[in-house]
């Protein structure tokens, strides 16, 4: 059984180029928030597998005035 609250919010992501690394990546970084993203293409979702395997995704953006 899954460890989320019912608080969690989930989010499915559907493509996987740019704007969906950009969103994954910003999305995943709320507390409270788990992220699926979804790639019809096999080759796209096997690089978004391997790349996961390899090191924790690390998310650096600014908020424009802060």
């Amino acid at each position: 059984m899954s460890d989320m609250s019912s608080d969690t919010i989930k989010l499915l992501i559907c493509g996987s180029g740019n704007g969906a690394h950009a969103f994954a990546g910003i999305a995943s970084s709320l507390k409270g928030t788990d992220v699926r993203v979804l790639s019809l293409y096999q080759d796209e979702a096997e690089r978004w597998n391997a790349a996961m395997q390899k090191t924790d995704l690390e998310v650096s953006f600014h908020r424009k005035g802060k």
